[in-house]
Parts: C-alpha cells; structure tokens; sequence
C-alpha cells in the first residue's frame, strides 16, 4: 500500500524488501551488510526522487517534491521523510496484521466474536497494538546530566533504552497485562508523552527523565535540530487518556497511523471471510521472531485454510 501511495514500481519493491528485511534483522557477524543495504535503499531513493521530479506523477511522492520547489520541505529532509515512510510503512504494517491474525488464532473465543460481528476489529486492533506491536520494543535515549534512575546511576551521554513495550505490560496499568482482551477498560496503550527519538550517540541534548522536572533535548528532521521540551513520566506506567495512540503524541505523530489502522482492519477482515477454516500451521512457541531491538514482529506466520 505505501509503495502505491509513494509511486515505487514494482519492479523496484522486490530490492526494498530485501533492504528493510536486512536493517531490521542486522547480523551482528556481518555489520557491512546492513551498511551496504542503508546505502543501497539511500541510493534508490534519490534516484527514484530524480526520476519523479522528471516526470511527476500522480503519487504522495510527487506532492512532496513539489513542496521542495516552495521551500515548505528542505532536500534532505525530503529523503529523510521518504525512508521513514516507506521503511516504517512496509513493516510496521505487514507486522501488524501478522500480529492481529496470530492473536485471533490463538485465542479461538475472540476469533468466534469477530466472525459473528459481535467484536470489532478496530478494539482488537488497539489491543494488539498493546499486547504485540510491531513497532520497536524499545527507543533510545541520552541524560544530558548525571543522575539516578530507580537507584541506578546513570552518567551524561550513557545510552538509555526506554522500554515502553514492558511499560505496555504494566500490571498497575493494566491488569492481568499479559491477557489478550479486546474488550479491556481504560487506557489502551501507553506512549511518551511526546513520542520523539534522539539522535543517536553519545551526543548531549537527549532526553533525561528525571521526576517532577522537566529537561531538554534535541529531536532531529533530516538532520536539523529542533529543541523541544521533554516531560517525565515517559514509559513508567503513568495513566494516559483511553484514547492514546500507539504511534506517537503531538507533532511527531505518526503520519500513517490512520492508514495503519484501516490496512489492518481491511486486511484481517478479507482474510478471515476469504479462508474460513483458517488455522495456525505450527506451534506458536515455535514461531521465529525477529531478534532485534527495531523489531520483535515475527518472521513468517505459517498457516492453513
């Protein structure tokens, strides 16, 4: 769908899947690979953003060239935009349905209310957002100072990993975190309440979640640096509104969170009334998942019908 709306060929999305597949899946044996393939995908984007402006077409990606040619969007954030929409656009969506088909599998009362409507896909979405998203399990983050966290000492500049898919088993949040239940009260989801990533390194400005004070950091576009305001209480089980999103708060909201959400819905949906005998294929311990901090979804979700 995001290769539609972007205007990839299709010729061209075969090399792509390859590339996300191997940054998302990074061989700690072999780290040129997911060099090679950053340059690789950096390389098809500039050329296929050449290619468009040439001859513009009817796509989200030549809309966004032409805001280049008015100063509305600067050239490297331009591709910046463009890797992230294609790069989280692809997975995150493929991993949500994944997700949500392996959910309903296994747990065969709730895939009985879905088939007889008397559940809605969009609540069974939002909880596996919860239960197993496909979006990174963890994000980094810096002190720009000394502190302690939790009677740990932390040292400016130390890499931080905030893990808000623990967050998102919160028993004190959520009870009994590590049912599946659509039907759940409450918050859904917990995210930051600003859901902005720091730039990577040991760089100052990141973010420090010190209680009842508020700190600075720097949030990147491209690689300009935009100071924001950071507020505690990210990832810690702080109650948000029912409604928060899993794809970010304020202005780093996810852009594509509205077409995440429908191609889910869409796609489960089709799914289960094309193959009404649909059944998992293998155990679900046996099920390969990715092993890496950008991404738990799973590998492949073998089934029958």
């Amino acid at each position: 769908m995001i290769c539609d709306l972007l205007g990839v060929p299709e010729a061209d999305r075969v090399d792509f899947r390859s590339w996300t597949d191997t940054l998302l899946s990074p061989d700690p044996g072999a780290p040129a690979r997911s060099r090679e393939a950053m340059r690789a995908m950096l390389g098809f984007l500039a050329d296929l953003t050449a290619r468009k402006r040439r001859a513009p077409a009817d796509d989200l990606l030549s809309d966004l060239i032409a805001a280049t040619g008015d100063g509305r969007l600067a050239e490297h954030e331009l591709l910046a935009m463009l890797f992230l929409l294609l790069f989280a656009g692809y997975h995150n969506s493929a991993a949500l349905v994944s997700s949500t088909v392996l959910a309903l599998l296994t747990h065969p009362h709730q895939l009985a209310a879905v088939r007889t409507a008397r559940l809605d896909l969009a609540d069974v979405t939002e909880e596996v957002l919860r239960w197993d998203s496909p979006a990174m399990p963890a994000v980094r983050r810096f002190p720009t100072e000394d502190m302690r966290l939790a009677d740990r000492g932390l040292g400016a500049g130390d890499r931080v990993w905030l893990s808000w898919a623990a967050a998102n088993r919160d028993p004190s949040v959520f009870p009994d975190p590590d049912v599946f239940d659509p039907t759940r009260a409450g918050p859904r989801h917990l995210v930051p309440r600003r859901a902005t990533f720091a730039r990577q390194g040991a760089a100052s400005g990141a973010c420090s979640r010190r209680a009842g004070r508020k700190s600075s950091y720097w949030t990147y576009l491209g690689l300009r640096p935009v100071r924001r305001e950071c507020v505690p209480g990210v990832a810690t089980g702080r109650r948000l509104p029912d409604a928060a999103p899993a794809f970010g708060r304020g202005p780093h909201h996810c852009v594509g969170a509205a077409l995440a959400r429908l191609e889910n819905e869409v796609a489960v949906e089709a799914l289960l009334h094309r193959f009404p005998r649909l059944a998992l294929a293998a155990e679900p311990g046996a099920l390969g998942r990715r092993r890496s901090l950008r991404s738990g979804a799973l590998t492949a979700l073998p089934v029958t019908v």
